[in-house]
């Protein structure tokens, strides 16, 4: 009875240990997971706001991106020659956050406005920061802000970043359709109102565009 006893106290110890030896590894695939989520997500604690291209920007303009000492790093344009069907002005080291000589669309990360020039981040991998003068009329600054809601729409991480009927953590969650095309509408702090539409009836609902100076969003620039 007494060894009976000592299997029984055994057993629950290994089943014990088992489920707790199960709950640290699904634990950490979640760790894992939750970190890939931050890791690739946009940082904006070192950036002030983005630089894109105005309206204004014409077939007698060019793109100069300088070095600190004020040479020339590199320069292209968005009108070219593209009957090989290769763009003319390629560089491997950039790479910002967001371009497309196609469709004339440029996003480059300001890391800080000096006083006749913005300091830009050229390739969002490693972080190369270069400049830009000031004096460049089609080159237009927007805060984060005002960058948010001028792109065409977002996408987000609807079981971490769940659709809500009001900006508010606690309120009524509304259901997700990846077919949808979320565009953005307002700001109220760290909340984004987003319109859709379905059956030709327009909805709101919120997200949080951002958090811990990360952005919990994407940014879909092209329709």
């Amino acid at each position: 009875m007494k060894s009976l006893s000592i299997l029984s106290i055994i057993l629950v110890f290994l089943l014990f240990t088992n489920c707790v030896d199960k709950t640290h590894k699904e634990s950490s695939k979640v760790n894992t997971a939750l970190k890939k989520i931050n890791d690739s997500l946009i940082k904006i604690n070192n950036s002030v706001g983005v630089l894109t291209l105005s309206d204004k920007y014409s077939e007698k303009d060019t793109i100069k991106i300088y070095n600190e000492d004020g040479t020339l790093w590199y320069k292209f344009s968005y009108f070219y020659d593209d009957s090989d069907g290769e763009y003319d002005y390629y560089n491997k080291d950039f790479s910002p956050l967001a371009f497309h000589p196609d469709y004339f669309l440029l996003a480059l990360n300001v890391s800080k406005i000096e006083k006749n020039r913005y300091e830009v981040v050229v390739n969002k991998n490693t972080q190369l920061k270069k400049y830009i003068n000031k004096e460049e009329s089609f080159l237009e600054y927007e805060n984060w802000k005002e960058h948010v809601l001028n792109v065409y729409a977002v996408d987000f991480d609807s079981e971490q970043n769940p659709l809500r009927k009001k900006p508010n953590i606690k309120a009524t969650q509304i259901s997700y359709i990846s077919d949808n095309l979320y565009q953005p509408k307002r700001i109220e702090g760290n909340w984004l109102q987003v319109t859709w539409k379905e059956k030709r009836k327009t909805y709101f609902g919120w997200i949080i565009w951002k958090e811990d100076h990360k952005l919990l969003i994407e940014l879909l620039y092209l329709n």
